[in-house]
């Protein structure tokens, strides 16, 4: 395992420093191949996986598009209603 993460550490780059005004970022590149490994939700359901969440499980069994419509939904509405909500101090 170490020498996994070793592996990929020594794989970044340093691209160049872009600024705007008094902000600079340093894009961070990463050449490791194996980092990038995915499967989509069709081979996942394939393979045998299952949705613990019984409500998400209910939307797998509607489809794809379904899964990740409720899923962004979910996730973003609290977010976007945490962050709606003004700054209150209380004491």
């Amino acid at each position: 395992m170490e020498q996994s993460i070793q592996g990929y550490l020594e794989s970044l780059r340093l691209g160049e420093v872009q600024q705007f005004k008094n902000l600079a970022m340093v894009p961070v590149v990463a050449g490791y191949e194996d980092g990038l490994f995915y499967i989509t939700l069709r081979e996942a359901l394939g393979a045998g996986s299952i949705e613990k969440n019984p409500l998400m499980a209910w939307f797998v069994s509607l489809g794809t598009t379904p899964y990740f419509s409720a899923k962004f939904l979910l996730t973003c509405t609290p977010v976007l209603m945490n962050c709606s909500r003004p700054n209150v101090r209380r004491s």
